[in-house]
């Protein structure tokens, strides 16, 4: 999620712009909300409306270093577009676990760069949702991109488990961390891979432009119109069950790794053996879809200061490059559209994937119990009295305080 003009500033280390939106008249109400408790933003369907909800994940540290990744603000033409396309469009806000009951009303469900690992009720309570006929997607990032300095970054989330950390997911915590309301009930697995049939591998690329797209015939229309994504300093995945995951989007041959990579970033050479950037999933009446970077998603327009210490965020338009809001909007459709096929082997004429090949060895060791953590956690000390998972520390302006 680095443009190659500002490697440092993009991910780990961007600064901050608070902006009034433009588009802000499309929301329900003028009060910006600030908290777990306030009312959270919701933009109602323009045009045709589908009769079909979608709801961002608000409650995992979506907000947290330099990520804004909310309806009303990094995510705003993201979440514009698919209200434009039909659909509600709301955040989830609250400052206790998720539940089925969160989700049951929704048809999609946008997990944008979660930086607080889900507890396994949560997990529990997706898989119920996807089940059911929901569809979850989730937006990732490089390797390392720990935003709020827990340990955790939002590839480890996803996949339930944190890389070097498998037998101890607090592991390196203070007391006061691992005794924490957000670290109780998490527990490593590979819930991903479990249920979806897909992991997010913990490379680190660079800026690359993604022209390896599967044709729209053999990617369910997924990409019809599509010919090149951006990344700017993402992660790829892997297929490691293919009834149940399909990649959609690949990068070209490459060795262009990011600047601040902890391993050696780029795992197999770019290209398909790099496994997928973009991939899509199928489990019992619900579906997935999964990308390895929000560099794509975000636009210019962050709403909230940096929790840790105040400072400005700054975020850049990626919706607007190459065909990204055209592969996202297509994503959204296919995710809400109800399907009767519960794998991907059952559609006819779709040629299932390969799995995607693994690093057994060293350092780059890819079998989830026997992971390494290639330097020590978290990349750099936090401000003196911030603490992440106690909101009560955040910086004034900040979302939570």
């Amino acid at each position: 999620m680095f443009r190659s003009s500002y490697l440092v500033a993009k991910k780990l280390w961007k600064g901050a712009l608070v902006v009034t939106l433009a588009a802000s008249t499309l929301f329900t109400s003028s009060v910006w909300a600030e908290g777990p408790h306030d009312p959270a933003p919701f933009i109602s369907a323009k045009g045709t409306p589908l009769g079909k909800k979608v709801l961002f994940d608000n409650t995992h540290g979506q907000t947290a270093g330099a990520a804004d990744w909310v309806i009303d603000g990094g995510f705003s033409d993201f979440a514009n577009a698919i209200a434009q396309a039909g659909y509600d469009v709301k955040e989830l806000r609250k400052s206790t676990p998720i539940v089925y009951d969160d989700l049951k009303e929704y048809t999609v469900f946008v997990i944008g760069e979660a930086n607080i690992p889900y507890k396994v009720s949560e997990q529990a309570a997706m898989i119920e949702f996807v089940k059911n006929g929901g569809s979850i997607f989730f937006i990732g990032d490089h390797y390392n991109a720990d935003r709020n300095k827990n340990r955790w970054d939002a590839s480890e989330v996803m996949n339930g488990y944190r890389r070097g950390a498998w037998a101890d997911p607090a592991k390196g915590m203070s007391e006061e961390e691992r005794n924490s309301e957000a670290m109780q009930g998490v527990a490593s697995s590979d819930w991903l891979a479990d249920n979806f049939g897909i992991r997010f591998r913990y490379n680190a690329l660079g800026d690359i432009n993604a022209t390896n797209i599967v044709s729209p015939a053999q990617a369910l229309g997924i990409t019809e119109g599509v010919s090149s994504v951006a990344m700017h300093a993402g992660s790829t995945l892997a297929i490691v069950e293919p009834k149940k995951a399909k990649g959609i989007v690949y990068l070209p041959k490459t060795n262009a790794k990011w600047a601040h990579s902890v391993d050696k970033g780029v795992y197999k050479g770019g290209g398909v053996e790099e496994g997928p950037y973009v991939a899509i999933a199928k489990l019992g009446k619900g579906k997935a879809a999964f990308i390895g970077d929000s560099s794509p998603v975000e636009d210019a327009t962050p709403k909230y200061l940096r929790e840790e210490n105040g400072q400005k965020k700054k975020t850049y338009d990626g919706f607007k490059e190459q065909d990204d809001a055209v592969l996202l909007i297509n994503l959204i459709n296919w995710l809400a559209k109800q399907e009767n096929y519960e794998n991907l082997q059952q559609v006819q004429g779709l040629k299932l994937d390969t799995a995607t090949p693994l690093i057994t060895t060293g350092p780059e060791n890819e079998i989830p119990s026997q992971t390494i953590e290639p330097q020590k956690e978290p990349w750099a000390a936090p401000a003196a009295g911030y603490k992440w998972w106690d909101p009560s520390t955040f910086a004034n302006g900040s979302y939570g305080k």
